[in-house]
């Protein structure tokens, strides 16, 4: 890149106390300088970010309504219109993993008002499960930030012959494939942390994704499965009023909200640490610009106590970063999980 750095000199003058022909040029290209530095300064926005936002936003939702990512998303998008003042109007549109709606915004018009509320699972899971993906993660977005992080827990029917994590182990080693999971969609962070424990332990379980993480706590609830990984805000609850019980948390510390709930590494199981992620996204083309103005304000608006604590009461992580920050988060972790993906065999066609 040409440096800005511009040098003076100082004006000559020749025997006749006259300014030298040399020195006129100098000057002039001197003050065009001077004057075109001055242009660009007060030039006007790009005509793409002119008046942006001028009408409402819409913030698709890959997931069914009522879970976990459905409350993240709506807190974001209260957030986002605060700061870009103008109405987000949140659009659920679940399907095949999230990558319905998560398509349908990879097609939008890039022009910032269709935005998506994704994650990991369309991100980064969803294109090494499923046979027909119709977008490219990397190529077909334009990153703007993170949102939140979150871990998950370990929950059980209290019909289970199970108290701990060892025990609810050693249960389904005397049933090879009959102790099932219920979770949500193939590709999310519940679905895979149930496929991780079939790896990590050896043990064959039955995993079972529904449509969403609501209706799997339902089908563990009415007996229909033996247990489920989900997060805190959905099982949390029900291990309190006794409808479920609590075999352990699958991050490095104990939830505050649920301190009789042992980590997986207490329990027996070192390292066996799963959660996910959410993210704000835009269609590939959407201009810088609008962009940063996207990530600037919701930054602004979402790194507040008020939020971060919204967020932790449903055992949410407060996290924003910067667009690039987010791609090459999306980029390191496609081949970690395709990896994982694909040693469990999980595929849809």
């Amino acid at each position: 890149m040409a440096s800005t750095e511009t040098k003076f000199s100082f004006v000559r003058l020749g025997k006749s106390g006259r300014m030298m022909l040399s020195d006129h040029r100098a000057l002039a290209r001197a003050v065009l300088w001077c004057l075109a530095a001055m242009l660009h300064a007060v030039a006007p926005l790009p005509a793409s970010a002119q008046g942006y936002p001028a009408r409402p936003i819409k913030l698709v939702v890959p997931f069914a309504a009522g879970g976990p990512n459905d409350f993240a998303a709506r807190l974001a998008a209260q957030k986002l219109s605060e700061g870009v003042r103008q109405p987000v109007v949140v659009e659920n549109k679940p399907g095949a993993g999230a990558t319905v709606g998560a398509d349908l915004v990879a097609k939008s018009s890039p022009d910032g008002y269709t935005l998506l509320f994704g994650g990991q699972t369309p991100l980064v899971t969803s294109p090494s499960i499923y046979a027909k993906v119709p977008y490219d993660p990397v190529r077909d977005f334009a990153s703007i930030s993170t949102v939140t992080r979150f871990h998950l827990v370990l929950a059980a029917h209290p019909s289970v012959s199970a108290d701990t994590l060892g025990e609810f182990i050693e249960f389904a080693k005397r049933a090879p494939g009959k102790v099932n999971f219920g979770t949500a969609p193939s590709g999310t962070s519940p679905h895979l942390a149930a496929v991780l424990l079939k790896q990590t332990t050896g043990v064959e379980f039955t995993v079972v994704p529904y449509k969403g993480g609501a209706q799997a706590l339902a089908a563990v609830l009415a007996g229909e499965v033996h247990a489920i990984f989900e997060v805190p805000f959905l099982v949390g609850p029900h291990i309190k009023s006794g409808r479920l019980k609590g075999l352990a948390v699958t991050r490095a510390s104990r939830y505050a909200d649920l301190p009789n709930v042992p980590t997986a590494a207490e329990a027996g199981l070192p390292g066996f640490e799963v959660g996910g992620w959410f993210a704000l996204v835009a269609p590939k083309g959407t201009p810088p610009e609008i962009i940063a103005m996207l990530n600037s304000e919701f930054r602004r608006m979402w790194n507040t106590p008020e939020v971060r604590e919204a967020l932790e009461a449903r055992g949410f992580e407060q996290i924003t970063s910067t667009p690039e920050e987010l791609a090459a988060q999306i980029r390191t972790e496609i081949p970690r999980w395709s990896s994982i993906i694909k040693a469990g065999g999980v595929k849809v066609d």
